[in-house]
């Protein structure tokens, strides 16, 4: 078995126990984080590190960010990565970051809190307004540098995260929102009482999770209702991590974004 294939089915047991889990009160692994930055800046060859602070954590606590430049100027994308990874995993967010950037955006992709082995879903939670916090250091980034705008993209449990941002913060900085496999609660304020006018892309694969696949009638109808731009796409034969298929996302991204 090919080690990204082995990886991959241990993220998916770990997704199942995230999503099935019972509750308990954490707080991220600053450790866990830490090992995550020394393996990705050991093989880090497109992008640069950039570490961000979100204020809020102890001084010494900055979170690591691949900030990976355009010339062309396109615009800006915020990349926030699913369950318990890093910002260059190998399940969407680190070749999306790439294959963006070939593009002419440039991208920023964000450690996102993460939490010990054996934790659920409840557990990330919790860990939403550290989430936040680091999401508006990042749009913060762009907005202090004068590079403009950003759009958000998250995948899985990302999007769960990058909503809880949205509900809790003015969207002045933002073009567009882009979700990926994004199923786990979605019941989201702005999104589902119509308080959210910004364009958003949906993306789903035909053999997604369960929780994506059953929600996405429901979500379709709240997105569609923000923006005349937005939509939902489902990839056919595609699963929750696009595997092999980035390129097909980001072809789909990437219209979306200039049409």
């Amino acid at each position: 078995m090919k080690i990204k294939q082995i990886l991959k089915f241990i993220f998916c047991i770990s997704i199942v126990l995230i999503i099935f889990g019972s509750k308990s009160v954490v707080a991220f692994d600053t450790d866990k984080e830490k090992r995550i930055a020394e393996q990705t800046l050991q093989t880090l060859f497109v992008g640069e590190p950039l570490w961000l602070n979100t204020k809020a954590t102890p001084e010494n606590t900055k979170f690591l960010s691949l900030l990976t430049e355009s010339e062309q100027a396109k615009g800006n994308i915020i990349l926030i990565h699913g369950t318990g990874l890093g910002p260059d995993t190998p399940f969407v967010i680190g070749p999306l970051r790439e294959l963006l950037s070939d593009q002419g955006y440039t991208t920023l992709a964000l450690q996102m809190p993460v939490l010990s082995d054996g934790k659920v879903f409840n557990d990330y939670i919790s860990e939403y307004p550290e989430a936040g916090r680091r999401i508006s250091a990042a749009i913060n980034y762009f907005k202090n540098n004068n590079k403009g705008k950003v759009t958000l993209l998250a995948h899985s449990l990302g999007s769960s995260m990058m909503m809880d941002w949205i509900d809790n913060n003015q969207l002045d900085n933002i073009n567009s929102i882009i979700s990926l496999g994004f199923g786990t609660n979605i019941n989201h304020s702005k999104l589902t009482t119509g308080k959210l006018n910004t364009p958003l892309l949906d993306i789903l694969g035909e053999n997604d999770f369960e929780n994506v696949i059953t929600t996405a009638k429901v979500r379709k109808q709240h997105v569609l209702q923000t923006d005349n731009k937005s939509m939902q796409i489902t990839i056919e034969g595609l699963d929750h991590f696009y595997t092999d298929n980035e390129e097909t996302v980001v072809k789909i991204i990437t219209d979306w974004l200039e049409n």
